[in-house]
């Protein structure tokens, strides 16, 4: 799995979160729709800290690899704990 272990303090630093060590921190998530006679995606980009998982997208993309992903946001609530809003598949 690319994501093993891409969250924890060895590889992001005081970033790492503990709860999430095999989830890929990302900072911005960007996608778009078209609609002209059908619907058409646009590519996903997004912003990452380099950590374990760098190398292994480099070369998936170098390698035109097709990946799945799961794309999810969690926001933090008033008492200082932290909820899964959405999830993208």
């Amino acid at each position: 799995m690319i994501s093993a272990g891409c969250s924890s303090i060895d590889s992001i630093g005081n970033k790492g979160q503990l709860d999430h060590t095999d989830q890929i921190f990302i900072y911005n998530l960007n996608h778009s729709l078209t609609w002209d006679q059908h619907v058409k995606h646009h590519p996903i980009t997004f912003k990452k800290p380099v950590d374990k998982s760098s190398p292994l997208l480099g070369i998936a993309m170098s390698e035109n690899e097709v990946l799945d992903g799961m794309f999810g946001t969690v926001i933090q609530v008033s008492s200082g704990g932290r909820v899964s809003f959405v999830k993208f598949i």
